[in-house]
């Protein structure tokens, strides 16, 4: 499957995840092949890019880290809360509160789990979903450095609202499609104090997650912002979601660019790795593998095809259905090798179907 921008999408090419509106309501199913009624209509609620493949890749079951009533929960919890503006926004902090705490429990006992290809956001919920999944990795983060259920909670409470100053930035900066200018950028960039006294204010909300609403964009060499802090003048949790806050803004595609693959973003990371906690970052390799389900690859032996299960202990060596033989003639029906037992490797993933 590849993510294509909707100008790109064309009549004929089928759908292969299903598209859900913030309150998991379906919009269209995978499987669906597209018409230019449902392009034009896709494109008409805000989305940026869709999933195409295959119909057969409709099939393809993509694990999400949580099940998606806990994070509809989260999710319409915080869309009430960044839809709403003025003193009675903050009422709704309780049942982000408890979303979180709710998330932290199922986190907590799960065993295996790593971040699947991103979900389809449109511009209007760009915001909020943002904040959404930069809760989900910030908790799997912690999780991995054994922070303690309440300081998950307090994490995850910290990242789901990080942004919450952006409610103060006027909406037509904040949806502009396209890249901001530098006076635009320093008005952006007051969402940080904007939202620790926001934060602050709400007495009955741990502090250190205001102090996250400040801190999520300073950085460890002293480049970030609002206040230029070094190393650990930055609180553990303002580093640990400054982490997922990054690597959540640079896999979303945007108006003005598409999103890095996860291959991509890893290789971001080790080039920018001065700027961000080195804890945070060795334990964000156990969530972001290589090559996730539905990630089409080169193989050592010329075929291509697209990854269909991982092997939890070996997660460079996915089970994966060949698409193409070396010459480049489709196979009728894909063959599924298990490149652990067959001995082949992967030498490339394949960005998109164009690359085939």
């Amino acid at each position: 499957m590849e993510r294509l921008p909707i100008d790109k999408v064309r009549p004929g090419m089928y759908l292969v995840r299903t598209i859900e509106d913030s309150s998991g309501r379906v919009l269209l199913k995978a499987g669906t092949q597209l018409t230019a009624r449902y392009i034009q209509k896709i494109h008409e609620l805000g989305y940026p890019s869709i999933y195409v493949g295959e119909p057969w890749e409709a099939e393809i079951e993509v694990a999400q880290p949580v099940s998606s009533e806990t994070k509809h929960r989260i999710t319409s919890s915080l869309r009430e809360l960044y839809t709403k503006r003025g003193p009675d926004m903050l009422d709704e902090l309780v049942e982000v509160e408890q979303a979180v705490e709710a998330l932290v429990d199922e986190l907590l006992v799960q065993e295996s789990i790593v971040l699947s290809l991103s979900e389809i956001r449109n511009y209007d919920n760009y915001t909020f979903h943002h904040c959404v999944d930069c809760c989900v990795l910030s908790l799997l983060l912690a999780r991995s450095l054994r922070l303690p259920h309440k300081e998950m909670c307090t994490v995850g409470g910290g990242a789901a609202l990080h942004d919450i100053g952006k409610t103060l930035v006027p909406q037509d900066i904040l949806c502009k499609p396209g890249r901001l200018t530098p006076e635009e950028y320093e008005i952006v960039k007051q969402h940080a104090e904007d939202g620790y006294q926001m934060l602050v204010q709400r007495g009955s909300l741990d502090y250190r997650a205001a102090i996250v609403a400040l801190q999520h964009h300073e950085r460890i060499d002293g480049s970030g912002y609002p206040g230029g802090l070094k190393g650990e003048q930055t609180h553990l949790f303002s580093r640990i979601v400054a982490v997922a806050d990054v690597f959540d803004a640079i896999t979303s595609d945007r108006v003005y660019r598409k999103g890095l693959n996860f291959s991509q973003a890893r290789k971001f990371f080790d080039s920018n790795q001065h700027q961000f906690d080195e804890s945070v970052l060795s334990v964000l390799s156990e969530y972001v593998v290589e090559y996730p389900v539905g990630s089409y690859v080169r193989l050592n032996s010329g075929h291509l095809g697209v990854v269909i299960r991982l092997n939890w202990e070996h997660q460079d060596q996915p089970v994966v259905n060949l698409i193409f033989d070396p010459n480049g003639n489709k196979y009728s029906k894909p063959i599924t090798v298990d490149l652990f037992t067959d001995g082949r490797r992967i030498v490339e993933e394949l960005r998109t179907l164009r690359d085939i």
